[in-house]
């Protein structure tokens, strides 16, 4: 099902749509930025390109744990190397082409798969996660003495070929394991029939069952009626004001804003941890993707530089943070997925909850003082992408793949206190996003105003995470937002006028969102048997221009 080959274009440009909103770390202590812990299963940051070659080889033969149209069948594991030794699996495309062989052949990257179901189904199936996590995922009736590595190879190339609508699994019912067909999935009924004729290979397709159920959500969620896009769209750090528990109905995400006062201003609660009074505020960090590392859901690492004196960080475990060299740090094990807790406009985040804790005695020392908070907080994680690619050969024999991107990409993102503000001038938070809602970073935008009639301007482009911060700006000001820059493929948005107000002292949050226009798909079908084809390559022209 190699299709909806998604493209923008803006008079007469096709560009392709960039979705991953993240900043990527250097590992430079000195950049501001934490480094991974060895332990975060840190892979390759490979990315593979349209028109790229790779040397694809089988393993050779292996018992396909399944049977195909009645009869035993083989398959013939494919792989490949990125350019850093990362070992990138291939799976056949089209299982009546004979296979490349142990020497290898050389393949070219033809297109960029856009479909959903295969991205679900990638996810479950790539290499990256282990055999036991897969289970884990399945659950009952698969378990770690009845599954093999064999068999989870076996599942994963079936449910490829049922998302490319290369073959469907028949509904089982038979050796106590009992599932539907791939069909009644909504999978198309077309290629060959897989089916089992014992429990190992029941056990097999049930798991490819699995697999394109989750290829169902990913489609369902982030397909052409959902979100439109991939949901590789960053990270966040937010926050709830005025409680003791972290909130989602009242968390809010940016510079947070103390209200003058640590103790009663408003946004820290009173909370007592070991027979001690303090100052909290509840906070969380997430992914908007999966979180590698330890524990189910993998790992945040949190750094919080600047802390007033005895403050420190606390999970949601009671675990506190530890000093380092004058920082300090905590790692996030208990990760959690849970889309209402850590709301990111993307329907998937992966969390956890902690607190910044600053001893009552100490805050009350910093407000008689007028001390402003100047705590920063960091938080890092890597996380898995997949993107799916389809490669060929020059041979019109030999299966062409479909391959799954190694890219584990590191994300960061910070905030810290806006304290500094004077009563009489406000921040203005500009958020850009596209029209799915997923922050869009290298947007320039310039505000114009007058402040005590001389014209003032002020430009800056967009980060990781879609935002500007234009600080200072007089009370009761119209300031007009112009759009000046956009990333390839984005129309400039109309210019917009906001009033700062007469309230003094606080943030005004605008969001610029991209409208969902220029966008067209292009599928591809046999005109014999209406089954999808890959590799088709498609030119456009510009009808008023000499794009091509």
């Amino acid at each position: 099902m190699i299709k909806d080959i998604l493209k923008r274009s803006t008079a007469g440009l096709l560009s392709a749509l960039t979705l991953l909103t993240t900043v990527p770390l250097s590992g430079a202590v000195d950049g501001g930025i934490m480094p991974l812990a060895e332990e975060d299963n840190e892979a390759s940051s490979i990315v593979i390109n349209v028109g790229e070659v790779y040397n694809i080889a089988d393993k050779g033969v292996q018992k396909a744990w399944f049977q195909q149209n009645g009869a035993p069948r083989n398959v013939w594991p494919m792989f490949t190397e990125a350019s850093d030794g990362t070992e990138i699996r291939a799976y056949c495309a089209d299982h009546s082409k004979g296979n490349p062989g142990t020497s290898g052949m050389p393949y070219t990257v033809t297109s960029r798969v856009s479909d959903m179901h295969v991205y679900g189904v990638a996810v479950r199936s790539d290499a990256r996660m282990t055999l036991n996590q897969f289970i884990s995922f399945a659950g009952s009736p698969i378990t770690a003495e009845n599954f093999t590595a064999d068999m989870y190879f076996s599942a994963s190339q079936a449910a490829i070929w049922c998302a490319l609508g290369d073959a469907q699994i028949a509904a089982n019912s038979s050796y106590g394991v009992s599932y539907g067909s791939s069909t009644s999935l909504g999978y198309r009924a077309a290629g060959k029939t897989l089916s089992a004729s014992s429990t190992s290979e029941a056990l097999t397709l049930f798991a490819a069952i699995k697999m394109l159920e989750y290829g169902n959500e990913f489609y369902n969620t982030w397909g052409p009626n959902g979100k439109g896009h991939e949901p590789w769209v960053g990270a966040t750090i937010n926050y709830t004001p005025g409680n003791a528990e972290y909130t989602p109905a009242a968390q809010k995400t940016g510079t947070i804003d103390v209200g003058g006062s640590i103790v009663s201003g408003g946004t820290f609660a009173e909370k007592e941890i070991d027979g001690q009074q303090y100052m909290v505020l509840p906070m969380a960090a997430a992914s908007a993707t999966f979180v590698r590392g330890d524990g189910e859901y993998g790992q945040i690492f949190l750094r919080a530089d600047n802390v007033p004196s005895g403050a420190f960080l606390m999970d949601s475990e009671g675990n506190k943070s530890y000093d380092d060299g004058g920082s300090q740090r905590l790692t996030l094990t208990h990760v959690d997925k849970n889309n209402d807790l850590y709301k990111n406009g993307n329907d998937m985040a992966y969390g956890e909850t902690f607190l910044f804790c600053i001893p009552k005695a100490t805050a009350e020392q910093m407000d008689a003082a007028q001390e402003h908070i100047k705590t920063q907080f960091f938080a890092s994680m890597n996380v898995d992408r997949y993107n799916v690619y389809a490669a060929s050969t020059t041979s019109s024999g030999v299966q062409p793949v479909i391959m799954v991107e190694p890219a584990v990409r590191k994300m960061s993102v910070d905030v810290g206190f806006n304290t500094d503000t004077p009563k009489e001038y406000i921040d203005l938070k500009l958020l850009k996003t596209d029209e799915n809602g997923a922050p869009l970073a290298g947007c320039t935008f310039q505000i114009s105003y007058q402040q005590d009639g001389t014209p003032k301007t002020d430009e800056q482009t967009t980060d990781g995470n879609g935002e500007i911060r234009f600080r200072g700006l007089p009370l009761n000001t119209d300031v007009t937002i112009k759009e000046t820059a956009a990333p390839e493929g984005y129309t400039l948005l109309p210019d917009k006028v906001v009033n700062t107000g007469s309230t003094g002292g606080k943030t005004i949050e605008v969001t610029m969102a991209n409208s969902d226009d220029h966008v067209f798909k292009v599928h591809k079908v046999s005109s014999a048997d209406n089954r999808n084809l890959m590799g088709a390559k498609f030119e456009v022209k510009g009808i008023d221009n000499d794009f091509v």
